[in-house]
């Protein structure tokens, strides 16, 4: 008999690996585990208790769905539009998924950690190596300041280790008590040299991701000292400058990192072709104010709607006015509140006088999802399966969180 659990596990367990090989297979994987979980809950299978934290996020998920379903059939471009917006409910059931699956198989984060540990380590490593020797081992290279590493033509090595950062700090602090000293050091050497990777990546958007990263964990650090010791909090202040300077010390992440500045920080709409993006999605937004012209229909639009020569591209290089143009002020509303939600919640925890490894776990993700709904920094598309992905991935984990908060408190974080 096919032990769906099994299958489900591992596909969750090698989830993050599989993003580095493209968006095929993290899609497939994703897709798998909804459709396995589903079909074991209408066979009666497994009888899963929804309790009031997974009901709301089922509910605030699907109508978010509905509404960018129905700007997709209002839309002129419906075939195009439903292309993704039709299956988008895959990404909601995936994280709905993964709070059942880890309450009914709890090794699942301790073999997350180490698999996506050893991703990590694979990927920097990979990523230095070409920085030095020109391409990497697979004769992968990008122009002078950046670096492709295993993603091939794909320059995201960056945005990826930023992003998922987080989530792996998450599974290590909800692993932290069964973890063995020779397992802790590996993970902080592969954590500096990710680092240094995302810095050596090129990437502005992952350098300003690891700023607010590291300033997040020096904040939550020094207010609650997690760590225990005055010395490694010292030690992780020192790093953190170390790392952060080093666009400044070397030559070419310096070109890379800086060049351009005045162009992206001009407000001339004629120069910073940003604010020409940004411009055409307003114009599109002003057009179809409530549901707008339907999912990834700027790059069939924008034509029609700039003001700027440089106003028109595949997207418009920002979640918010791309969700604007369009899904409208509705499917902008969802997101942007859901940002606030992140933000107020981060600040709570901040704030609280006694930070629990529990509330680590969270803050972690949280920080997660801040980075995916930032609204200050040029992002790739929101319907993105790639992205999409990533986004999904710290959601799922934080509804384990939220839904089986008292049984994580009562195990103490052992889980094997």
């Amino acid at each position: 008999m096919i032990n769906i659990n099994l299958i489900i596990s591992i596909l969750l367990i090698f989830l993050i690996p599989s993003l580095v090989t493209g968006p095929f297979l993290p899609d497939l994987f994703l897709s798998l585990i909804g459709i396995l979980f589903l079909v074991k809950y209408f066979t009666g299978f497994n009888n899963y208790d929804f309790n009031e934290k997974i009901k709301k996020y089922f509910y605030l998920f699907f109508t978010f769905y509905f509404f960018i379903l129905i700007s997709s059939f209002l839309s002129n471009n419906i075939f195009h539009s439903l292309e993704s917006s039709l299956f988008y409910f895959r990404f909601g059931i995936f994280a709905l998924v993964i709070p059942f699956i880890i309450n009914e198989n709890k090794k699942i984060l301790y073999y997350s950690l180490i698999v996506g540990t050893v991703t990590f380590l694979v990927v920097s490593v990979d990523g230095i190596y070409e920085y030095i020797n020109g391409s990497n081992i697979f004769n992968n290279k990008a122009f002078p300041g950046r670096i492709a590493g295993l993603f091939g033509d794909e320059w995201v090595i960056g945005s990826f280790i930023s992003r998922i950062l987080p989530v792996i700090i998450f599974l290590y602090f909800i692993n932290f008590g069964n973890l063995n000293k020779f397992f802790n050091i590996i993970f902080f050497i592969t954590l500096i040299i990710s680092l240094i990777t995302i810095i050596l990546s090129g990437e502005r958007a992952a350098y300003l991701y690891i700023i607010i990263i590291l300033g997040s964990f020096l904040l939550i650090n020094f207010k609650n000292n997690f760590l225990k010791l005055r010395i490694p909090s010292i030690i992780f202040l020192i790093l953190s400058i170390l790392i952060l300077s080093l666009p400044f010390i070397l030559n070419k992440s310096t070109d890379r990192i800086l060049s351009n500045f005045n162009t992206h920080t001009s407000l001339d709409l004629n120069t910073n072709y940003y604010l020409a993006y940004y411009n055409s999605a307003y114009e599109m937004f002003l057009d179809k104010p409530l549901l707008g012209h339907g999912a990834k229909s700027f790059r069939i639009l924008c034509d029609d709607f700039k003001n700027y020569e440089n106003g028109c591209n595949m997207h418009p290089h920002n979640t918010y006015f791309q969700l604007l143009s369009e899904v409208g002020i509705i499917g902008f509303f969802y997101i942007f509140t859901f940002f606030i939600y992140i933000f107020f919640n981060i600040i709570k925890i901040l704030l609280k006088k006694n930070i629990s490894n529990y509330d680590i776990c969270k803050y972690s993700l949280l920080i997660s999802m801040l980075l995916n709904t930032f609204p200050l920094v040029p992002t790739g598309s929101f319907f993105n399966n790639w992205l999409s992905v990533i986004y999904y991935i710290p959601i799922g984990f934080y509804l384990y969180l939220l839904a089986y908060k008292k049984d994580i408190l009562n195990s103490n974080f052992k889980i094997i």
